[in-house]
């Protein structure tokens, strides 16, 4: 990521840009490159994160405050929960194996992507994902080789897409190729190739609505209150299905879904998180909670003058991760910067309370 970004600079210099570059972070935020290069672990999901915040965007524009998104591309499905216009954000998000530790926008990857391939276990149930055709090769019916089925194909096949009009008319797709992959099944599955593009399209809303389901009930909100935004490449075909399973009434689509990522990345703030942590009870002595506070807001405005100078104004937000003694999670409690600065400890207790119920 360092080699890549300082790339970037150099050549945007070389072509006479006289901007700095800024990149996309796992907050929802952005930060400079330069800073980006020394700070490559905060950029890991950038990409989800940049989403959440694009369909932000156009949900306060449809006067939608409370929804989930559906960023479905090529590997993956990633979900987020929005409540009252603003993004639940993480602690204990991971990629792979590694637990990131440090506040993310609480994304979480729930299912297969339009490249994913189907496949059969050697019991011979249908499977879809995590393999994928990627975007090169890409699906069977892009007609570079890859011979396996996937979701694209499936979606082709049984009529969810334009061959004549894919990606604006600049990629041709074969539907000839899609049967061909998709038959391959067939015989396996003892059905005919419209049973296969069925089951595929069946098993990846499925997957979606098992995971997304309990999502839901670890954040403790009922999904049929929210409106489902879908985007990215193979969203918008999606969403309603998905909708219809969860019994979600409305959806949001975007009108350029499959961009709305980069929309996220020009339309979001310039922002960091700063964090310490200071483990104490709150019957005990409370003023290490302000010395750090103090520590953290000149932290926070350094930041700003070194990152964005050209602000005209930034906004300062405070809150604690607290729990319940012998709990193992924490709960993130926004609180009120006035109340850590008059020693005000009982407002905050009341707000854990508040957050917690």
């Amino acid at each position: 990521v360092s080699r890549y970004l300082g790339d970037l600079e150099q050549r945007l210099a070389g072509m006479g840009v006289p901007v700095r570059p800024y990149i996309t972070r796992s907050n929802g935020g952005v930060m400079t490159a330069r800073r980006a290069r020394s700070s490559t672990a905060e950029t890991l999901l950038s990409g989800p994160a940049s989403g959440v915040v694009g369909a932000l965007r156009i949900a306060e524009q449809a006067g939608v405050r409370n929804f989930i998104t559906l960023d479905v591309g090529g590997t993956s499905a990633d979900v987020a929960i929005v409540e009252e216009g603003a993004p639940r954000t993480s602690l204990t998000e991971h990629v792979a194996d590694f637990p990131i530790m440090m506040p993310v926008v609480g994304v979480s990857c729930i299912g297969a992507g339009g490249g994913s391939i189907a496949w059969l276990d050697s019991a011979g149930v249908l499977k879809v994902g995590p393999q994928s055709a990627g975007a090169d090769p890409g699906p069977a019916c892009y007609g570079k080789g890859q011979e396996l089925p996937t979701v694209t194909d499936a979606f082709l096949y049984s009529g969810y897409l334009n061959p004549d009009t894919f990606a604006g008319g600049r990629i041709t797709l074969y539907p000839a190729l899609a049967e061909k992959a998709l038959g391959t099944l067939a015989s396996g599955l003892g059905t005919d190739t419209g049973g296969v593009a069925r089951g595929i399209i069946a098993m990846a809303i499925a997957g979606m609505y098992a995971e997304l389901s309990n999502l839901a009930a670890k954040r403790g909100i009922d999904p049929r209150e929210f409106n489902l935004v879908g985007f990215g490449g193979a969203g918008a075909l999606l969403v309603c299905r998905l909708a219809e399973e969860i019994g979600i009434s409305q959806v949001l689509i975007p009108q350029a879904p499959g961009t709305l990522c980069a929309l996220g990345a020009l339309s979001a703030d310039v922002a960091s998180d700063f964090v310490r942590s200071v483990f104490l009870r709150m019957d005990s002595d409370l003023s290490p909670v302000a010395a750090a506070y103090r520590k953290l807001e000149a932290e926070a405005r350094e930041w700003v003058r070194s990152e964005a100078p050209f602000l005209a104004e930034h906004q300062l937000v405070l809150s604690a991760d607290m729990r319940y003694v012998g709990q193992s999670f924490e709960v993130d409690v926004p609180l009120e910067i006035s109340w850590i600065e008059r020693g005000d400890w009982q407002a905050v207790a009341d707000a854990f309370h508040a957050t917690h119920n």
